[in-house]
């Protein structure tokens, strides 16, 4: 479990520091996206372990010895998360805040979008429906920005 942890950690400081070096939401977003795929390809068995393979989860453990170890575990992943959806919260631009629940499926529609490119590349089925899956990836980060964009109906970009 301390592998998990440690592992969750190392993700949410990745993202933070990608997310902190931008100034617009949505840079932010599209730079903790990057370092989401980044770390699930360079890190792919670690990857694996968190996002993909079943291994017991904090509910398996409850009423065990294991219990408050699980707890931290389940409690550092969810910061992966909090940091993704607070990113989207703040494209709202003042007069149109995002409701909870929009920003919470955001979040769960770009890491799925995210987690199905990892595991195309991780496990090369990818290189079977294109000549250089990597090529694409700043396209498919780029699509989950527009998702999100068009979502909130805010453009808050760097101005380029």
């Amino acid at each position: 479990m301390s592998v998990l942890t440690r592992g969750f950690e190392t993700l949410h400081e990745q993202c933070a520091i990608a997310a902190a070096a931008q100034n617009h939401p949505m840079d932010k977003i599209a730079a903790m996206c990057r370092q989401f795929v980044d770390f699930g390809i360079k890190q792919a068995n670690l990857y694996n372990l968190m996002f993909t393979w079943h291994v017991p989860k904090f509910h398996d453990y409850l009423g065990t010895d294991m219990e408050l170890s699980a707890r931290q575990e389940l409690e550092t992943a969810l910061t992966v998360s909090e940091l993704f959806i607070n990113a989207i919260r703040a494209c709202a631009d003042g007069k149109k805040p995002i409701p909870d629940e929009s920003a919470r499926f955001l979040m769960i529609q770009t890491w799925c979008q995210a987690h199905g490119y990892i595991a195309g590349i991780n496990n090369s089925l990818l290189n079977y429906m294109h000549e250089n899956p990597l090529a694409i990836k700043e396209r498919l980060i780029e699509k989950i920005v527009e998702d999100i964009q068009a979502e909130t109906g805010n453009d808050i970009r760097s101005p380029n």
